[in-house]
């Protein structure tokens, strides 16, 4: 068997299957370069937020996340933020290498699902902040990073409570 993410027949007879995960990753995307004016401390959580769609239709078999399309929301993340080219395209396709590791397990449990994306999330978190003191030269100030990992962590758990009746016949 191929480890090429390729669409079943039930997935080409429901078009949601294809169009739902990028639209929802492209509303997080629209949300997270929205100028909001968080303090210094949140700075890391809003480009954050399309990793969760981007991990939870990673995970879900059934949803369609290309890797393209993730790379290409990191470098407009990248763009928009005018910080290091590639950076979150690299923490995206990260993470979501990681959730194709995690999405071996079959009949896994929800909570189980929560703390799998719970540990990428403190792994990418420290991701980050290495490379954010690498690319300065100096040892990045961790809080913002920290702040940006725990707003994440408890986000992702309600996105997809929201989604459970979209998943209602596959074992969480």
């Amino acid at each position: 068997m191929s480890d090429a993410i390729t669409l079943t027949d039930r997935q080409l007879a429901t078009p949601y299957a294809v169009v739902t995960p990028i639209v929802v990753l492209l509303l997080f995307l629209l949300v997270a370069l929205l100028p909001w004016g968080l303090p210094g401390e949140a700075r890391f959580v809003l480009p954050m937020l399309p990793y969760v769609a981007v991990h939870y239709w990673t995970l879900n078999d059934r949803g369609f996340m290309p890797a393209s399309l993730v790379f290409v929301v990191g470098l407009v993340i990248d763009l928009v933020t005018r910080g290091p080219l590639g950076f979150w395209a690299m923490i995206f396709l990260t993470g979501q290498m990681c959730a194709l590791w995690l999405s071996g397990g079959r009949g896994d449990t929800r909570f189980k699902r929560w703390l799998g994306f719970f540990a990428v999330i403190g792994a990418l978190s420290c991701l980050q902040w290495l490379v954010a003191s690498v690319y300065f030269v100096a040892w990045a100030d961790p809080r913002p990073f920290a702040t940006a990992a725990a707003v994440i962590a408890a986000i992702y758990p309600l996105f997809s409570i929201a989604l459970i009746r979209r998943n209602a016949e596959k074992p969480l």
